[in-house]
Formats: C-alpha cells, sequence, structure tokens
C-alpha cells in the first residue's frame, strides 16, 4: 500500500488534472515562485547537503523547501492545463 505523504494527499485534494481555474488565477498562480533568497538559500543547503554538511536543522528547512516546491509544481500543473484548456497555451 502507497503511504499517504503529505504531496499524494495534496495531489487528491487540488486534482491537478481536473480543470476548474480561470484564466487569470492561472496565470496568477504560474507567477508564484521563490525569489532570488530562497535560491540562494537552496543552493547553498544543496551544496552543505551533498558535502554532507547538513546540520539537522537545516535538513528540515531544506526539507520544507522541497515541500513547497512540490505544492509549487502541483499548482503549476493545473494553472497549466487550465490555459490549454482556454486556448492559452504555456
Amino acid at each position: 500500500m502507497v503511504a499517504n505523504t503529505e504531496m499524494t494527499i495534496l495531489d487528491r485534494a487540488i486534482k491537478p488534472e481536473r480543470n476548474g481555474l480561470l484564466p487569470d488565477v492561472a496565470r496568477f498562480i504560474l507567477a508564484l515562485t521563490f525569489d532570488e533568497r530562497d535560491h540562494a538559500r537552496m543552493a547553498e543547503l544543496a551544496d552543505k547537503n551533498q558535502a554532507g554538511d547538513l546540520t539537522p536543522d537545516e535538513q528540515v528547512e531544506m526539507d520544507e523547501y522541497r515541500r513547497v516546491a512540490d505544492l509549487f509544481a502541483l499548482l503549476h500543473s493545473k494553472a497549466r492545463l487550465a490555459l490549454r484548456q482556454a486556448g492559452e497555451a504555456r
């Protein structure tokens, strides 16, 4: 049996394969992204992780970034589908 991870639960709740977003909302969702500071921090954490130098707190922080990135991916998928179905390819 597949574990009910945070992402599998969100996937069922958001249903990225089902439309329902207005194009303006879809475009707004596609604009959601990490800012420069977050990209820099994620790169720093990734480097430390590859070197095996992450502290437990940094591991938690890296996991949090991953969860937000996964949520963005689900939302962006749904938004791209909505725009495609509205005739606006993205």
